[in-house]
């Protein structure tokens, strides 16, 4: 993990690359790259957190898990967070469920390594501070578009924020996952992919989106309800 490639790989995550040199220089050594498919369950409710991911390409989203199985999307981590931050400072259980959206590529760390390297540096026991403060505004971001916003809204709004995230207008999300997402109905998302689609905001095909018309989509994502 010492080679130049590496630490520009390394600095894909905006977490790491806000790092000074002398802090990462703790963590780096410890970095493992790893690979996570579509669908893959990073952990479940429960699950002590062994590994941190910081995540350079792709998403996952966390979730809540009721008691009847049903689970709500509550925020979407990228290259802008890491998942299992919380067990950076002690050891910890999740008390959500992290899946994988988009293949994601990302550098992992034992929680125990990532502890050590806490101890040492007020730098790297912020991470989980700037995580938890994301994961929260997020989840407050969520819940005023559910009271607010239509479905196209927030259709037009997770697009805005998984292109970001994906740093690109190319988006590789099936409807089915989008509908997760949204906790809707798949035939719901079909419908308002279809007229985003025919009035050249988007384009899809076989679960590949692609953003045409970044400015409408987000004139569209801040529509109220009626």
């Amino acid at each position: 993990m010492n080679s130049s490639a590496a630490r520009l790989n390394i600095t894909a995550n905006r977490l790491l690359a806000a790092l000074p040199g002398s802090a990462l220089s703790l963590i780096e050594p410890h970095f493992t790259s790893v690979s996570l498919a579509t669908g893959t369950i990073v952990h479940q409710v429960g699950d002590k957190i062994d590994h941190i991911y910081f995540p350079t390409d792709g998403i996952a989203s966390l979730q809540m898990v009721m008691r009847d199985g049903r689970a709500i999307d509550t925020a979407i981590v990228g290259r802008d967070g890491a998942l299992g931050p919380m067990a950076s400072l002690d050891p910890h259980r999740s008390v959500v469920r992290c899946v994988v959206r988009s293949a994601i590529t990302a550098f992992k760390i034992s929680a125990v390594k990532f502890r050590a390297a806490a101890a040492k540096s007020i730098a790297v026991r912020m991470i989980d501070i700037h995580c938890n403060d994301r994961l929260l505004s997020q989840t407050q971001t969520s819940a005023a578009r559910y009271a607010r916003l239509s479905l196209d809204a927030r259709l037009a709004a997770c697009l805005l924020d998984v292109s970001s995230l994906l740093a690109s207008d190319s988006i590789l999300l099936k409807q089915h996952v989008l509908a997760e997402m949204l906790a809707v109905r798949r035939t719901s998302v079909s419908e308002v992919e279809s007229k985003l689609k025919a009035s050249g905001v988007i384009s899809y095909s076989r679960g590949s989106i692609t953003v045409l018309d970044r400015a409408r989509l987000l004139k569209l994502s801040r529509a109220t309800t009626k």
